[in-house]
């Protein structure tokens, strides 16, 4: 699953056209709107969560406030497990640039 974050009003104007006929003079900007909202997705930003959200290497804080990194959660992980342990921080972004 894939999350996106959509401006709460075209979301509310997307669900109005569904319940009821929409205008055809304002439904093509209405579609450009909404498709320039999904296709400007951000990269996920490290966060608190209560499981993994998308791929990736994410801190995990159990009981007693241990933490530890698990690395490399794919896809099929995190679709596949119901339940996640302990709060859960990323995803951690690669370690990019120069080590001097």
């Amino acid at each position: 699953m894939t999350t996106i974050t959509i401006e709460r009003r075209l979301l509310e104007r997307l669900y109005l056209y569904w319940l009821e006929d929409a205008d055809p003079r304002e439904l093509d900007e209405f579609t450009a709107q909404v498709r320039a909202a999904l296709s400007a997705t951000a990269p996920a930003q490290p966060a608190w969560h209560d499981a993994p959200t998308v791929p990736g290497d994410w801190v995990i804080v159990g009981k007693g406030f241990k933490s530890e990194l698990q690395t490399g959660i794919s896809q099929q992980e995190i679709d596949r497990v119901s339940s996640w342990p302990g709060r859960w921080y990323g995803p951690i972004p690669p370690d990019v640039g120069n080590k001097t």
